[in-house]
């Protein structure tokens, strides 16, 4: 067997490795635990990934730029967004219903 067969080979076990090791890693993190991408201490988020079904990220960069990524076309959602950081951080927040 020449050079050229035996890189190919191996890069396709390779690949198929990586491969299997991704869905083994996808299929065993569906039920677990979330941790906050952006804390610096690990912490784990009270909800399950699978269970996910809305999200909302606001991030505010160095230079006070802020980023906003969520269903924000959907205006009912983000109200109950908004209540329930209202509610976390204690802020009296009025619903106008």
């Amino acid at each position: 067997m020449g050079k050229g067969n035996l890189k190919r080979k191996e890069l396709k076990r390779r690949e198929r490795r990586k491969r299997i090791s991704k869905e083994r890693n996808i299929r065993k993190g569906e039920n677990k635990m979330m941790k906050c991408p952006f804390c610096s201490d690990d912490r784990e988020i009270p909800i399950k990934k699978n269970q996910i079904i809305e999200h909302l990220v606001v991030v505010k960069d160095s230079n006070q730029n802020f980023h906003v990524h969520g269903p924000v076309s959907n205006t009912e959602l983000i109200k109950e967004f908004i209540l329930k950081i209202g509610e976390e951080a204690d802020i009296d927040i009025e619903d106008d219903e």
